[in-house]
């Protein structure tokens, strides 16, 4: 064994720098996976909650000062609806909700208020993740303003009211919807169509709206149809699921009106059929 002492401690050095480099090396590695993860983290949108959470955080006395109770008397669960359209898709459609606050002023003489809670929901929503986007063009009138605000998760509007006069109380009104549950109106809105166009032509529209009633094994639906030079309204029914297109509630001649839709002969005889017993008439007559 002589001799070996120089040689010893030279393979010491070298296994010693090996474990050194090994160190380095995973130091480094972990260093790299840290400054992704903190850069996904910064850089990657996150999806928002439900709309049911986005309500019931609303819904909290603190979350927007301008609607205190002192103003404003809070009302949850009032039927509303969502004009919106998936980026997808190439019309517009009303989604119904029941996930509302209708906040309605206890003075008449509420002053205009509407820029405050616009700005003041719009960082309410920003903290739950969801971005003011556009509005469609096709809800805003003179007496109300809306605001929609998106996510990948879900889609709210506030909607403002601009009184014609002092005896008209003022409110605002938030409402939100899941977007599985828009992408599901739009499944139901085309199956109808698709029964539609086995027969007719749609040319290109910009907006469908879907008004829908159930009793026991019946339905019906009317589908509202905006296009640029008219307006159509689809009356379909259905027994035990089996759908049937009807006809156009508003393509008769103005002697076939009742006040609220056109209903010729024809048509009148398919709403009379006695498989539907009555249930179809007393919503279209």
């Amino acid at each position: 064994m002589k001799n070996n002492g120089p040689l010893h401690t030279t393979t010491k050095k070298i296994i010693i720098a090996i474990i050194a480099i090994g160190i380095l090396a995973i130091t480094a590695t972990s260093i790299v996976i840290f400054l992704r993860s903190t850069e996904d983290k910064t850089t990657t949108p996150t999806d928002s909650i439900s709309a049911t959470a986005i309500i019931t955080a609303y819904a909290e006395p603190s979350a927007i000062n301008g609607l205190s109770d002192i103003s404003y008397k809070q009302q949850s669960n009032t039927p509303a609806t969502i004009q919106y359209k998936l980026a997808d898709k190439k019309y517009e459609i009303s989604t119904p909700t029941n996930k509302s606050l209708l906040f309605y002023a206890l003075d008449k003489a509420q002053t205009d208020d509407t820029v405050n809670i616009q700005d003041q929901t719009t960082k309410f929503m920003e903290q739950k993740n969801l971005q003011k986007t556009s509005n469609p063009d096709s809800v805003d009138t003179n007496y109300l303003q809306y605001t929609t605000f998106n996510s990948n998760n879900a889609v709210c509007q506030l909607t403002d009211s601009q009184p014609e006069n002092q005896d008209t109380l003022r409110f605002h009104q938030l409402s939100c919807i899941d977007k599985t549950d828009i992408e599901d109106e739009y499944t139901a809105i085309e199956s109808l169509l698709s029964i539609y166009r086995q027969n007719q032509q749609l040319t290109d529209f910009t907006q469908a709206t879907k008004y829908t009633a159930t009793e026991d094994n019946k339905d019906y639906s009317i589908i509202n149809i905006a296009q640029n030079d008219k307006h159509l309204n689809l009356l379909f029914a259905a027994i035990d699921d089996n759908w049937a297109y009807l006809g156009d509630l508003a393509a008769g001649e103005p002697e076939y009106s009742n006040g609220k839709y056109s209903i010729t002969p024809d048509l009148k005889a398919k709403i009379d059929d006695p498989i539907y017993n009555g249930f179809i008439a007393k919503y279209v007559y």
